[in-house]
């Protein structure tokens, strides 16, 4: 009985419905959508560096932007995942208490002391998601910036591909200068959703952490006993 004298109830609540939901559920879907935006990834890159070599180039640099600031954004979003699972725990906790102290709690008159101790909780919970969705906003704009450089540098280096070839390659070469311009848009997405899923995938960790700290107690009482 010492693991519930310990733990609040809310907690242990919190980690076998929430965090377990989103092993069971969610963690299978991200991993496959994140292995379909790597292909995805993979393939408008070599139709982008096969219309232009220059393009392979230009990527070095952007790449290096992109890194930094899809790790400030991992790292953030990491952060505010765990600060969601922690501020629920006390929502948890409060409805179990309120739910077994009903009586008590009407016969003392403290219903709109106990229903404003909720709302500030929930508060508190709800600035976790606002700040991660602000977050996310965030990483848009960055991403959308990147992704207009990359397409203005493969227009350019397109038309100046499609001017240096010889008049015999000129046809093919202005159809993969359009196919590599009808599909460098859609490498914001791209990016967009692939660092998102790996972000989803990397906070499921902490899910999964959490529930490893309770399957590595020690039974505390033996059976029947």
């Amino acid at each position: 009985m010492s693991f519930f004298d310990t733990n609040p109830l809310g907690r242990i609540l919190n980690r076998f419905s929430v965090d377990q939901q989103k092993i069971d559920v969610q963690l299978s879907p991200t991993a496959s959508q994140l292995v379909m935006y790597v292909f995805n990834l993979t393939g408008t890159l070599i139709i982008l560096t096969s219309n232009s070599p220059w393009i392979a180039i230009s990527l070095l640099p952007l790449s290096y932007l992109y890194v930094k600031v899809a790790s400030f954004y991992r790292s953030s979003s990491r952060e505010l995942q765990r600060l969601d699972s922690i501020s629920k725990s006390p929502i948890y906790t409060a409805f179990t208490e309120a739910v077994n102290g009903t009586a008590t709690i009407q016969a003392f008159g403290a219903t709109d002391r106990f229903a404003q101790d909720n709302a500030h909780k929930f508060d508190y919970n709800c600035r976790a998601g606002f700040i991660s969705y602000a977050a996310n906003r965030w990483l848009t704009v960055r991403l959308e910036f990147l992704s207009n450089i990359l397409l203005m540098l493969t227009a350019l280096l397109s038309v100046l591909t499609f001017q240096l070839s010889g008049s015999a390659s000129s046809s093919a070469a202005a159809a993969m200068a359009g196919l590599a311009l009808s599909y460098a848009p859609g490498l914001s997405d791209t990016l967009n959703w692939l660092l998102r899923q790996f972000t989803t995938l990397e906070t499921m960790m902490v899910s999964i952490e959490r529930l490893f700290q309770y399957a590595r107690i020690d039974p505390q009482e033996g059976g029947g006993r």
